[in-house]
C-alpha cells in the first residue's frame, strides 16, 4: 500500500477514536487542519532509510488537534459522561473553606440540600462559609447533582462529607468539589471514594495570596478577590464537565 494511504486510515482512525471516547476537534482548530494538508503534500526530508514518512508524524504529534476545548466549540461529551470529583488541596490555614464556599455561592443550583458534617443529617441552611450540600443543575442533557464540602483537614471529615452528599453511594452526584490537605489521609480518601464508586479526579488548589508584609489574605490592595476569581474559574470548569 503506499504511504500516503497508510497515513490516512492512520489519522481517519484516530478522529473516529476520538469521537468515540467524547474528544472533539474545536472551531478554531480547523486553521491546523489547513497545516496537515500542507504536511500531506511537502516533501519527505526524513525517514527514507527506515521507511517511515516523516510527514505523518508532524501531524499526528500536534498536541493541539484534538484540543477538546476552544472559542464558540462546546466540549464534545459522550453520552454518559464520568462523574467527577475536583479536590482543592492545600495545606492548613490557606483558605479552602472560604475559597470553596465562595464557589458554592456562586453555582446555579435548585433544591439545594444541606448538611451537618457530624451527623450527616439534613440542616436547613449552610454556617457560611462552610459548606456541605448538594444541589441540581439544569442542563441541555438534563439535571445534574454537583456537591459542594469546604471542609477537608482530617479524614474522618472528609470521609463524612463525600458520604453526606452522596447519600452513603446511594445517589450518582456528576461533579463533588471537596476540599483536602496534603497529609492526615485526606488524598487516600479522595483516592479510594473516587476507585469504589467510579470517579475522574481532578487535583487543583485554590489562589492563595501573601501581602509584603507576609499577612495570607484572598484580597489585595487593588480590589482584586482571589477567591471570586478561583470561584469563576471552577464554575467554568464545572460547566464544562456536565456540558
Amino acid at each position: 500500500m503506499p504511504m500516503g494511504m497508510l497515513y490516512i486510515s492512520i489519522v481517519c482512525f484516530d478522529v473516529v477514536e476520538a469521537y468515540v471516547v467524547g474528544i472533539h476537534i474545536s472551531a478554531w482548530a480547523s486553521a491546523l487542519l489547513v497545516l496537515s494538508d500542507w504536511a500531506m503534500r511537502r516533501p519527505r526530508s526524513v525517514g527514507r532509510a527506515t521507511g517511515t514518512d516523516s510527514r505523518a508524524f508532524s501531524v499526528c504529534n500536534n498536541p493541539f488537534i484534538f484540543n477538546p476545548t476552544g472559542s464558540g466549540s462546546p466540549p464534545a461529551k459522550t453520552e454518559k459522561a464520568m462523574k467527577t470529583i475536583i479536590a482543592v488541596q492545600a495545606s492548613d490555614d490557606k483558605g479552602k473553606t472560604s475559597a470553596i464556599g465562595c464557589v458554592a455561592r456562586r453555582f446555579p443550583m435548585s433544591r439545594v440540600k444541606y448538611f451537618d458534617y457530624h451527623s450527616g443529617r439534613e440542616v436547613p441552611e449552610a454556617k457560611w462559609p462552610v459548606v456541605l450540600c448538594r444541589g441540581v443543575y439544569e442542563s441541555a442533557n438534563g439535571e445534574k447533582f454537583v456537591g459542594f464540602s469546604s471542609e477537608g483537614d482530617i479524614r474522618p471529615m472528609v470521609d463524612k462529607a463525600l458520604a453526606a452528599i452522596t447519600d452513603n453511594g446511594a445517589t450518582d452526584v456528576d461533579v463533588i468539589v471537596t476540599a483536602c490537605r496534603t497529609k492526615f489521609g485526606t488524598v487516600d480518601t479522595i483516592n479510594d471514594f473516587a476507585k469504589e464508586h467510579g470517579y475522574n479526579i481532578i487535583w487543583t488548589s485554590l489562589y492563595h495570596g501573601v501581602t509584603t508584609k507576609n499577612i495570607q489574605t484572598p484580597d489585595f490592595s487593588n480590589g482584586t478577590n482571589l477567591n471570586e476569581i478561583f470561584a469563576e474559574n471552577i464554575v467554568s470548569l464545572i460547566n464544562k464537565l456536565l456540558s
